[in-house]
């Protein structure tokens, strides 16, 4: 009888896999990963954060179907799923996002013409050195360093209403370019806002090189008008903010003066380059040079930053470390930082292994860059000038 039972429950479990395989080549993976990370936060009063980390878990389906004459029909719905509690040691796990909250899109590929997409994805500016990030998805993720403007994710996105097309492979090097224009209703007060990225690279199994370029185009809603030149009631002349501000001393605006629009348009851009050898002994160096530069008066300009770091392989385990480094921004001073990772991971298996790793950041006396990157679950961003710091321990699963 108990057998029985055993083998109606795998028929249930199984059944809905097994149809899904008969309509079309279907693939289930994914990953789990938790980590419990101790962070001392550098601020008064909170010395230290206990959390377990859910580091983009994930479950995906993705299928294609042979259309003939190289031309394949694909898709791919790819879920974020949260392991861990965002509230008290004593609530639920959070609930997981919808249904293709991560990569998720459908499209055509050919072997010879590449592939266009349509629905959700990476950038190409972020997958162009996603390769060299050795502790990505955890503590020490480059993106508290790259990608990151004084700790806020710039530039590291997944954008939505992407339309996007990778190329084939010709002697190593492929390249892509996406669009994505995210002109629907509720974009916190961006009016139409659309960003183009693209990235070329080179891989021949040793040399890695990518060169990658990204623009985002916003028409800020709540912009900040230019001085205008305000005549008062007494005949004086003198520049003020705004439109506004003249009347409310009963001034008049004078013809002619500069003042901007209801609405201003402004663009961020990133440029970055990616480097990375492989000696072939189980040493792997890599190399991340990044330029972010905003149009807006108001923020910091120009930043230029880096990061180097080196993983060599030992058996079962593969030993890593990493320096990064953000330059102060052009108009805005003391908002450099510096990262510094070190860890271990030991390879239970080919799909199963545990890490632990230990990530610093010095921050400038204006500067909010945090561990754990800009994306990452247990990701902590601190107040200004202080300098957080996290050990971290975790087990990945892949399948």
């Amino acid at each position: 009888m108990n057998k029985k039972l055993i083998a109606l429950a795998v028929a249930a479990v199984m059944a809905p896999a097994a149809a899904m395989a008969d309509s079309g080549n279907v693939t289930i993976y994914g990953k789990m990963e938790a980590s419990y990370d101790n962070i001392s936060t550098g601020a008064a009063g909170q010395d230290t954060l206990s959390r377990i980390s859910s580091n983009s878990s994930q479950l995906g389906f993705k299928g294609s179907e042979d259309l003939g004459n190289g031309l394949s029909a694909i898709w791919q719905i790819e879920n974020q799923i949260n392991v861990d509690s965002n509230g008290s040691a004593t609530s639920a796990a959070s609930a997981n996002g919808a249904a293709g909250t991560r990569n998720t899109f459908v499209g055509l590929s050919s072997k010879t013409m590449g592939t266009f997409i349509l629905g959700t994805h990476d950038t190409p500016y972020k997958l162009g050195t996603l390769s060299l990030n050795v502790f990505g998805d955890s503590m020490g993720n480059y993106t508290s360093i790259v990608g990151s403007a004084n700790g806020t994710n710039v530039r590291d996105l997944r954008l939505g209403n992407v339309a996007a097309y990778i190329s084939p492979t010709f002697n190593g090097f492929h390249g892509a370019i996406a669009t994505s224009q995210l002109n629907e209703a509720g974009n916190s007060g961006l009016s139409n806002p659309s960003a183009w990225s693209a990235t070329g690279v080179y891989d021949n199994g040793q040399l890695f090189a990518s060169l990658s370029y990204e623009i985002q185009k916003y028409a800020d809603a709540a912009a900040t008008a230019l001085s205008v030149q305000c005549l008062s009631a007494g005949g004086t002349i003198s520049l003020i903010q705004t439109v506004a501000g003249c009347g409310a001393i009963g001034g008049t605006v004078l013809a002619g003066s500069n003042a901007a629009a209801a609405t201003d348009s402004y663009d961020t851009k990133g440029t970055k380059l990616g480097l990375g050898w492989d000696f072939k002994q189980g040493t792997k160096v890599g190399f991340v040079y990044e330029k972010l530069n905003d149009s807006r008066t108001s923020q910091a300009g120009t930043r230029n930053a880096y990061v180097l770091n080196v993983a060599h392989t030992m058996g079962n385990n593969v030993i890593k470390a990493q320096y990064g480094k953000a330059n102060d921004g052009e108009t805005a001073l003391d908002t450099s930082a510096k990262n510094w990772t070190i860890g271990v991971d030991h390879n239970l298996s080919k799909r199963t292994s545990i890490y632990a790793l230990y990530t610093k950041t010095d921050n400038a006396e204006g500067a909010t860059y945090g561990v754990g990157g800009t994306k990452t679950t247990g990701a902590y961003t601190p107040a200004v000038g202080e300098d957080p710091r996290a050990v971290s321990l975790g087990v990945k699963h892949s399948f």
